[in-house]
């Protein structure tokens, strides 16, 4: 469905609305006869109407309150309507002969002995504001044991009934609204939330003014700046306040502050300047699901008049963090004033509204950039058109994110569920984007951004409740051109039917997106991963560790608790065995614990992966990484060049092939990989991290600069993207800037607390570099203070991981950098011991440049032959950056002959592919 097309049914259907429960048959019969699928439409809305119309709903009589009866002061005089918890009626106050309005708490209410505490205290709290913009409220009470609330009776007409007519003019749009902001100041500087402001609750008085209605929901700030709030629909399926005109966070059913009141008058000015409410969907579940995805057009795509000032004031209130939009009510009025103001004498408006900022993407600062997303097990499948015969047009393409949850589901399951969901679209042939790149995006994105940042047409989003021990899981599928929600549903489980859960969102998905199904994808769409619920639930236990983006040693730790937990109930379990080969790799790289014996672990692991499925992708990575750290690059080629076979043209296929060569040589031939991974998949971290080493040791200097600096902006601060950025920068004779970028990284390393544990290899590269710069520009005091703290700091991590061959070799550069005596000898008996164990060729490399930079040169070239001839050759770009020494040095120009003749023979036997 087209966005004009949905703007013709919310039309037909406010219209219908506005009508008497009498008119409304013949209305829908006209329009049945003009345009058949709109009114299939409205009829279908209408049971869906989730607004509480304040003085205009059909009144549901309580007993013994009926015209002329007498309730304590005053005289009952005729039903109103229905407000948000209870009835209203019109009536006399006799001791003051004065009209009010008596609310009632509802029937279904008055035994709830919280509901009526809440009626009073909140509408006692609400009593003490007094603006000629809000509604006064003279008296609350019980009488007869029936709370009510006696407050001032307005006449006119409400927003929603003006709205109902369409659009107002933009001088009675900013007017409204700015008398709106009047109150709500009134209010928050008592630290009142009035958490239910929408049409129906703004009265349009005889006079011109506004005032503002029903502060039943309203509540107390409670210190320091919060009001807890209830999820917007409860498990009673009722709704606290009117969803199309909540927060997200009210939606989510977490604390709100003053600020969701300004989400709420965003999306009244919004419906105010375009005469629709730009989230209402068919449902309450649907509507909250927009709001918390849905990033609506800027009012003047549906009206010209509408000047640009006020689309960006708007895109500020409907922020979906609290912290973008405005901070206060009368920050917001001064703005909007100043617009109206403009408009009224007819002045050119102001130009600029201030700016929503943007923060950027965080991203993980370790090798997990490239090892964890082995655990992930999501490909996007680029061969499978033979499984899936796919309706008109190019494929749906799909991103599922992560689940948002209540405090009391499990935060696993928020994102095991969708890696499931995921990992068996994917194994079944549906074009959906690899956890690793889909788990960035929070319920704070919209599903449209989302969508055009990922290339998908359409994004799945999901939400966990837990309700009395069984969760309740709500799923909606969202159109990435429109934002509207094409497909939901509601599932309650015990965590026994998980995979039944599972299996029905995976195809009820490819259905809805239009794939058609045939017998083994259907089969593909129900296969678990495993025959044991509870083993699965460890794996997405550990999974969860493994993905922290703030996690070190300790959540990996956990985590490979957690698999080798699933592992003992299901010894078959492929991605437990993956997930468990990931932590020990990457626990082996930075010297945290296991030594040379966890990388044989590591390498069972993926071995075990590949036994009981040969076309899992992680598990052929897994292997090639294995190889890679042991120093035998052509065996991590001849893996690379056998997965393509086996695994075709998925993106962990391409990924496998692109960081072998990028980790072994020649870097060139990754680059092709890696941009067909970043054509298929434009969020793809993995790729955008790999791409840049490759195109420093390319030499493609200006190249790596850009894009490291499109890295840190896209994914944020990543100390490895920032040795390379610096290195490139060095090499372009930038030296001052180089030393800059490695600052800020290392700087958090001098501090003395700093444990060892939580310091990556990445981190210790980071720190060489940046003694190697601050030497170059005169600074050698701050090179030997680095270096020193760098060989601290390895040393320290010995004595958790004293096998480790990565720490003994930057032990022993870092020596060799600080000048320590005991260097030679050091690097000696380091060479002997990891030669009979393990080699790490990348930081042998440092190891050599250690030697080239104390000026021997001739030891520095015979450890980079040593490492030429376990299949290294990336590196080559740094050698007379780091150790000056070399360029000029005996042999040196030899063997970078030696370094083209194998680039050039693995160009011959493995570049034919690529």
């Amino acid at each position: 469905m087209t966005p004009e097309r949905w703007r013709e049914i919310k039309r037909a259907l406010s219209e219908v609305v506005a009508l008497p429960p009498a008119d409304r048959e013949a209305y829908l019969l006209g329009l049945r006869e003009q345009d058949p699928d709109v009114a299939r439409e409205v009829e279908s809305l209408l049971p869906h109407d989730t607004e509480s119309h304040f003085l205009d709903r059909p009144a549901i009589a309580i007993p013994g309150l009926t015209a002329g009866a007498t309730f304590g002061p005053y005289l009952l005089e005729s039903a109103l309507g229905e407000g948000g918890m209870g009835m209203v009626y019109l009536a006399r106050d006799t001791t003051l002969d004065r009209p009010v309005a008596l609310k009632f708490l509802s029937r279904a209410l008055e035994d709830d002995e919280d509901a009526r505490r809440r009626f009073l205290r909140e509408a006692k709290a609400a009593a003490a504001l007094d603006h000629p913009y809000i509604c006064k409220i003279y008296q609350t009470g019980e009488h007869g044991g029936r709370p009510f609330i006696a407050m001032e009776y307005v006449r006119g007409e409400t927003l929603r009934q003006g709205l109902d007519a369409g659009p107002l003019l933009l001088a009675d749009a900013l007017r409204i609204v700015v008398e709106v902001l009047e109150a709500l100041e009134t209010a928050h500087a008592a630290q009142i939330v009035h958490r239910d402001l929408k049409p129906s609750n703004i009265m349009l008085t005889a006079d011109g003014h506004v005032k503002v209605l029903d502060f039943g929901l309203a509540k107390r700030v409670e210190a320091p700046e919060y009001a807890n709030t209830e999820s917007a629909l409860t498990d009673a399926g009722t709704v606290q306040g009117t969803v199309a005109y909540m927060s997200p966070e009210q939606v989510r059913g977490e604390n709100v502050d003053l600020r969701s009141d300004l989400f709420s008058v965003g999306v009244v000015l919004h419906e105010c300047l375009t005469g629709g409410n730009p989230f209402l969907a068919r449902s309450s579940l649907e509507t909250a699901s927009q709001i918390l995805h849905y990033a609506p057009p800027v009012p003047s795509a549906a009206s010209a008049d509408v000047p640009p000032v006020l689309d960006r004031i708007v895109q500020r209130l409907l922020a979906k963090p609290v912290e973008e939009r405005y901070a206060s009510a009368a920050d917001l009025r001064v703005d909007l004033a100043r617009v109206r103001d403009a408009v009224e004498r007819g002045e050119p408006l102001p130009d600029e509204a201030p700016a929503t900022p943007v923060p950027p993407v965080r991203a993980f600062v370790s090798r997990r950039t490239a090892i964890g997303t082995l655990a992930a097990g999501a490909a996007l499948a680029l061969g499978g058109a033979w499984r899936w015969r796919a309706g008109a047009g190019r494929p749906k393409s799909l991103a599922v994110l992560p689940f948002i949850k209540d405090d009391n589901s499990p935060d696993y399951l928020a994102t095991g569920i969708p890696i499931e969901v995921t990992r068996r679209l994917s194994n079944a042939g549906v074009r959906v984007i690899p956890w690793e790149t889909a788990m960035r995006f929070r319920e704070t994105s919209s599903a449209v951004d989302v969508a055009a940042k990922l290339g998908v047409t359409s994004v799945l989003i999901g939400s966990l409740q837990t309700i009395s021990e069984r969760l309740r899981v709500n799923v909606s599928l969202v159109d990435g051109s429109s934002g509207f929600v094409s497909w939901s549903e509601e599932q309650e489980f015990g965590l026994p039917d998980l995979f039944d859960v599972q299996t029905r969102i995976a195809q009820r998905l490819a259905e809805s997106l239009g794939y058609q199904l045939t017998g083994d994808v259907t089969a593909t769409l129900a296969r678990s991963e495993s025959s044991s619920t509870e083993a699965w639930d460890f794996y997405l236990q550990g999974a969860r560790y493994l993905y922290d983006p703030n996690g070190g040693k300790q959540e990996l730790v956990v985590a490979l608790a957690y698999f080798e937990k699933a592992l003992a109930l299901d010894p078959g379990l492929v991605a437990a065995h993956v997930g468990a080969g990931a932590v020990r790799l990457e626990t082996h790289w930075n010297g945290w614990g296991g030594g040379e014996a966890g990388l044989t672990l590591a390498a069972r692991n993926f071995a075990e992966a590949y036994a009981r499925d040969p076309k899992d992708m992680r598990a052929w990575r897994g292997r090639m990484l294995i190889e890679f750290y042991r120093g035998n690059g052509n065996e991590a080629l001849n893996l690379s060049e056998q997965a393509a076979h086996a695994g075709g043209q998925e993106i962990e296929t391409l990924l496998a092939r692109a960081e072998a060569f990028a980790d072994t040589g020649p870097s060139d031939l990754a680059l092709p990989f890696l941009n067909r991974v970043l054509e298929l998949d434009q969020g793809n971290q993995a790729a955008a991290w790999l791409r840049l080493p490759a195109l420093s040791q390319s030499d493609r200097l200006r190249e790596t600069v850009t894009a490291a600096l499109d890295y840190h902006r896209r994914f944020g601060d990543d100390v490895w993207v920032a040795v390379v950025h610096s290195n490139a920068l060095a090499q372009l004779n930038d030296v001052n800037g180089a030393s800059a970028v490695l600052e800020p990284f290392v700087d958090r390393l001098m501090t003395p607390s700093l444990q060892a544990e939580n310091v990556t290899s990445f981190e210790l590269a980071a720190v060489i570099g940046a003694g190697v710069f601050a030497a170059g520009t005169g600074r050698v005091a701050r090179a030997q203070e680095l270096w020193r703290r760098g060989l601290e700091l390895t040393l320290e991590g010995q004595q958790e991981d004293a096998d480790s061959g990565v720490l003994k070799l930057f032990a022993s550069s870092f020596r060799g950098f600080a000048g320590d005596a005991t260097f030679p000898v050091e690097a000696e008996r380091t060479m002997k011991e990891i030669a009979a164990t393990s080699l790490n060729p990348w930081v042998l490399v440092y190891l050599a440049l250690a030697h080239g930079y104390r000026g021997d040169t001739v030891r520095a070239l015979e450890v980079l032959r040593y490492g030429l001839s376990h299949g290294r050759l990336t590196g080559r770009v740094w050698l007379t950056v780091w150790a000056p020494a070399l360029k000029d040095a005996p042999g040196f120009a030899e063997l970078l002959r030696d370094y083209d003749r194998e680039a050039e023979r693995r160009r011959r036997r493995y570049g034919r592919a690529s």
